[in-house]
């Protein structure tokens, strides 16, 4: 019940008026109070930020849908955080990679990822630390939700802050490549035999050897650099990628 919830976070620091009037803007759709919380609860002053929610998207007569409310939420929570052009920037390469990673990653796939494109660790931690409401964890992996994740690709509803999918796709290709080419190297694992199978390899086993010797950006960009270069499509930049790839 999004009443209760919102009473549960607040306890009596809101008046009713005001726990209505989230509930009215909310209409139903749970993530929007979730996020519009979160979004609260982060900042310097809660009140200040609990005005700024409530006049956002005023829309007296009713009109809109669920999701029109959460991409206006979405579209103040990035402005609020990332309006100056070159923290744009930095947003985008983030959520770029979160947005068309193949599977789940952790923190530090994320961060080294994006040190090997450039964006420096301490850049990538502000970023994330701005993105709390609508990013989160869960068993060291990092997740946003759909709907956000719709909002970014969409180029009619997120306009400054559409991501391409493609460009996503080529600039952690190209990001994959780096890795390999860096990080690879013969008998990686340390090997005294390469007559034997990964199951028979002891002290220390092959799992012990793979955690130790292949950092987690390494595996991931082995496991799915091919991935991303299909996504990539045409790009115009894959004539560069296919040269990196021609040397490699």
């Amino acid at each position: 019940d999004i009443e209760l919830l919102i009473k549960s976070e607040f306890e009596d620091q809101i008046t009713s008026e005001k726990i209505s009037r989230l509930v009215a803007k909310a209409d139903g759709l749970f993530i929007w109070i979730v996020t519009a919380l979160k979004y609260v609860k982060d900042g310097m002053s809660e009140e200040e930020r609990l005005s700024v929610i409530l006049e956002t998207g005023q829309n007296e007569d009713g009109n809109g849908s669920p999701h029109q409310q959460l991409y206006e939420l979405y579209n103040m929570i990035l402005e609020a955080a990332f309006f100056k052009e070159d923290n744009c920037k930095y947003f985008k390469a983030v959520m770029s990679i979160l947005l068309v990673a193949v599977e789940p990653i952790s923190l530090a796939v994320l961060t080294q990822l994006l040190n090997v494109g450039g964006t420096k660790s301490h850049v990538t931690g502000k970023v994330l630390q701005n993105l709390q409401a609508v990013i989160y964890e869960h068993d060291g992996k990092l997740y946003n939700h759909l709907s956000f994740r719709d909002f970014l690709i969409s180029e009619h509803e997120s306009k400054r802050w559409f991501i391409k999918q493609e460009d996503a796709h080529m600039m952690i290709s190209e990001i994959c490549m780096r890795v390999l080419t860096m990080e690879l190297k013969f008998n990686i694992c340390d090997l005294k035999t390469s007559c034997l199978r990964n199951s028979e390899t002891a002290d220390p086993p092959i799992d012990q050897r793979v955690e130790k010797h292949i950092s987690p950006q390494l595996q991931y960009s082995c496991l799915h650099w091919s991935n991303h270069i299909v996504e990539a499509k045409e790009h115009t930049d894959m004539g560069r990628l296919k040269e990196s790839m021609r040397v490699f």
